[in-house]
């Protein structure tokens, strides 16, 4: 006689509560109290609807959940439930369990709803106040498995990717003409988790929707519950991997090989991944990297399918990072200021058409570098007159090679004219006497100007020498003067050497006066 779906969901929750109770040392169940004594972790359940026939909680070490308990807890009829017998300073995870009943199985999250992932579970210790938890509504997953039964009777489970904590089982399942359809309750819609299909006492994991299963849970690949699956006995396997040609950057065009299947013969399939993640569109053979790649690692997955077979997958070794081309410059760097001896130039940065670029500047004079020469700002020195300058920008980006601009050129940097002054020692003399007058001359960029100073009084000159120890002042003897009033004028005149830098120059006239 052929059980109800509800007796049949009653039935197998009872046969799981007994079989993982005895898995694990049971926790006696305890009055109801508002806090926990030290050494209890107790909890009140509030169920989404009728209070199910079976429940019971689960509990864990914390960073050790997985396929077995520490301890299973029976939950009462008024939805208490007490563990007992703990490390008072230890942490814990506490995970409500209620397969085939309505109610979704889940981890305490501090919140008082449950959790469907223990990553989001909130650790307790014991003594604390009584946990608040609220189981909500499961969804049906419905789970096909294509292919002739391994044994008469297999138990299916829905495990916690990475873990492998029980999730739910299945309620009952029924047998197709191509396989068989178990029915699993106890999972929120789009929870994930792996399919876990016995046989004997052989575990198999399911690779992935459409896919086969794998002995080794590491190799497992999640569903997500509440909607249908199908999986395969039988699925086509890579024997060499596929394996990605080229050169890894912008511009150039990546190729993948299909590897090697068995069967062989199976429709192939590509996808393009991102640092693991699929690339969209990106479904060929070949692959031209864009800027989104430029730094990333590139890999492809590889399907091949033949019917009635899982589907194969196989991704291929990584690229290494994708480089980009050179940054480069939308708007060219520009030199401002006054292109003369002594003063200062500052460079502007330009445009760049890579965001965050780290910036290196050079002058340069007449397109050759000037040594040293390497901040944003530079002073015009005597070596630059008859010269042209600009600056040449460096922008430097991860995984790219440095784009280059250079300025516009500033115009020629002009021959510096000196500042002559005169200054007498005495203004006024007594006739037959000679007069001093002290000539300084000073030019930009230039702390010993060199060449002849012509002193003019009246209608009489005198030469002399300003030597570069002089360091630009020199004091010349007048010839002496008859009574009267003079005008004292020096002039400057650079020597050959200076002559390159400097241009001759005179002062503003002083007066004599002779007594």
């Amino acid at each position: 006689m052929y059980l109800t779906r509800t007796r049949r969901r009653l039935a197998t929750a009872a046969v799981l509560a007994a079989s993982l109770l005895a898995a694990a040392a049971p926790a006696q169940a305890a009055p109801a109290q508002p806090a926990a004594a030290e050494g209890v972790i107790e909890g009140q359940v509030t169920w989404p609807a009728a209070v199910p026939a079976s429940r019971f909680a689960m509990l864990y070490e914390w960073g050790a959940v997985g396929r077995t308990p520490l301890q299973i807890a029976p939950i009462d009829d008024t939805g208490h439930v007490s563990f007992a017998g703990l490390g008072p300073t230890t942490r814990y995870v506490v995970q409500v369990f209620a397969p085939c009943t309505g109610a979704a199985t889940g981890f305490y999250d501090g919140r008082g709803e449950l959790a469907a992932s223990s990553k989001d579970a909130v650790a307790v210790t014991p003594g604390g106040p009584a946990l608040s938890l609220e189981p909500a509504l499961d969804a049906m997953t419905e789970v096909t498995v294509q292919g002739e039964p391994w044994a008469s009777i297999e138990p299916m489970y829905l495990v916690e990717p990475g873990t492998g904590a029980v999730l739910s089982r299945e309620c009952y399942d029924s047998t197709t003409t191509t396989g068989r359809t178990w029915f699993v309750e106890g999972l929120t819609a789009g929870t994930p988790a792996v399919v876990e299909l016995w046989s004997g006492s052989d575990p198999h994991y399911g690779l992935g929707a459409g896919r086969a299963f794998a002995a080794a849970f590491s190799r497992a690949g999640a569903v997500r519950a509440g909607s249908p699956v199908t999986l395969y006995r039988e699925g086509v396997e890579s024997t060499s991997s596929p394996v990605v040609s080229g050169e890894a950057k912008v511009g150039a065009v990546l190729t993948a090989s299909a590897g090697t299947w068995s069967p062989a013969g199976g429709a192939v399939g590509y996808s393009w991944l991102r640092d693991g993640v699929v690339i969209s569109g990106a479904t060929g053979a070949s692959y031209a990297p864009v800027v989104a790649d430029v730094g990333k690692r590139l890999s492809v997955r590889v399907t091949s399918q033949l019917p009635d077979l899982g589907l194969g997958v196989e991704v291929s070794a990584p690229t290494a990072p994708v480089r980009g081309p050179a940054p480069v410059a939308s708007a060219a760097p520009r030199v401002v200021g006054t292109a003369a001896v002594g003063k200062q130039l500052a460079a502007t940065a330009g445009t760049w058409d890579v965001a965050g670029v780290t910036l290196k500047y050079q002058w340069v004079r007449s397109g050759v570098a000037i040594s040293g020469a390497t901040a944003s700002r530079y002073t015009v020195t005597t070596k630059d007159v008859g010269k042209r300058l600009a600056v040449r920008v460096t922008a430097s980006a991860p995984y790219r090679p440095a784009g280059v601009a250079t300025s516009a050129v500033t115009g020629t940097v002009p021959k510096v004219t000196p500042v002559v002054t005169t200054r007498l020692v005495s203004s006024s003399v007594k006739a037959g006497t000679r007069a001093k007058a002290v000539v300084t001359v000073k030019a930009a960029g230039m702390t010993a100007p060199t060449g002849k100073v012509t002193v003019t009084v009246g209608s009489k000159k005198v030469t002399v020498t300003l030597g570069a120890s002089a360091k630009g002042k020199v004091t010349v003897t007048l010839p002496a003067m008859p009574r009267g009033s003079y005008k004292v004028k020096a002039a400057f005149a650079p020597s050959t050497t200076a002559a390159a830098v400097l241009k001759p120059a005179a002062g503003a006239a002083v007066t004599l006066r002779v007594v």
